[in-house]
């Protein structure tokens, strides 16, 4: 019998560390929940690129916004992104939200454009559309509508 206890012991003790170790990681404090955007079904949106949605999870920046207005962030985003991407090609991010009084702050280092977009739509309660070459911001309630 005390044979079989200690390797279930053994086993207990080191199933608490591993927990422990890894509930004091940063990881999901820090980082909006993955995946926070699902790209549509195949064939439900014409519109929908799914290489720049990839794009988006590939290129890494940096930004440290304090109060800065939708549209500035956007401006910068959009630079940023032209700098990270190999072929300077870059995103572009456009604001289709009628007034463009939200302020965003967002300090963030070395990560996939997506994430800083999480933060980004997670504080202004907007959504996004992903088409060739742009992403426009749009809000709530027009998520699913066609690009103008």
């Amino acid at each position: 019998m005390k044979n079989e206890i200690k390797p279930l012991l053994v086993t207990t003790l080191i199933g608490l560390f591993v927990a422990l170790l890894l509930s004091c990681l940063p990881l999901a404090a820090n980082t909006p929940a993955v995946p926070w955007y699902t790209p549509p079904a195949q064939g439900t949106d014409a519109t929908y690129d799914d290489v720049t949605f990839q794009k988006l999870k590939a290129l890494k920046v940096s930004v440290s916004w304090n109060n800065l207005s939708l549209k500035e962030a956007l401006e910068d985003l959009t630079s940023r992104s032209q700098q990270a991407d190999p072929d300077h090609l870059g995103i572009k991010f456009i604001s289709k939200v009628p007034s463009d009084a939200q302020k965003v702050n967002v300090t963030i280092t070395d990560v996939p454009i997506h994430n800083v977009l999480g933060y980004l739509l997670q504080q202004t309660n907007l959504r996004m559309k992903i088409h060739k070459g742009e992403v426009v911001i749009l809000p709530l309630n027009d998520a699913n509508k066609a690009k103008p």
